[in-house]
């Protein structure tokens, strides 16, 4: 489907997912790893 340039549906909706929770998962870490720091900075 990359040489057609169609995606079915439920491969667009695999990659959104995906895409999403990728997101989420780095920015929870981020989160998680500014708690964990706060004392560094000296809040």
């Amino acid at each position: 489907w990359a040489l057609d340039g169609y995606i079915p549906r439920i491969n667009a909706l695999a990659l959104m997912f995906s895409a999403i929770s990728g997101l989420q998962s780095l920015f929870f870490a981020m989160w998680f790893d500014m708690e964990y720091n706060r004392h560094l900075r000296g809040d």
